[in-house]
C-alpha cells in the first residue's frame, strides 16, 4: 500500500506474522546519503516495522544516529535522517 503524497509505502506481511513494514522516501531531500556512502543503501530508505508482541503493538527501526555512525555520514546527511522520529512519534500517537 502506498501513500503517494507522503512518500510512505507499507507492506502488509502475511497474517501469520502479524506485522507491517513501512518505508519513507523523499525526492526533495537532496543528495542521498548513499551517494557519498554507497553501502548506506543497505539501510535506506529508512524502514519501520510495526509488529505484535503478545498483544502489544511495537514499533521498531534502526536509529538514524546508528546509521550515520555505521556509514560515517556527514552531520548534514545524518540530520536529514532524523525526520523519522516525527513519523514514528505520529505513528505511535495515532
Amino acid at each position: 500500500m502506498a501513500y503517494p503524497s507522503s512518500g510512505i509505502a507499507c507492506t502488509d506481511h502475511p497474517k501469520a506474522s502479524r506485522q507491517n513494514s513501512c518505508a519513507r522516501a523523499s525526492s526533495s531531500a537532496g543528495t542521498s546519503p548513499s551517494d557519498p556512502a554507497p553501502l548506506a543503501a543497505l539501510d535506506l530508505p529508512l524502514k519501520i516495522l510495526v509488529w505484535d508482541d503478545a498483544g502489544t503493538t511495537r514499533v521498531s527501526y534502526v536509529a538514524p544516529a546508528e546509521i550515520a555512525s555505521r556509514y560515517r555520514l556527514s552531520a548534514e546527511l545524518a540530520g536529514r535522517l532524523e525526520g523519522i522520529h516525527k513519523l514514528t512519534d505520529a505513528l505511535v500517537e495515532w
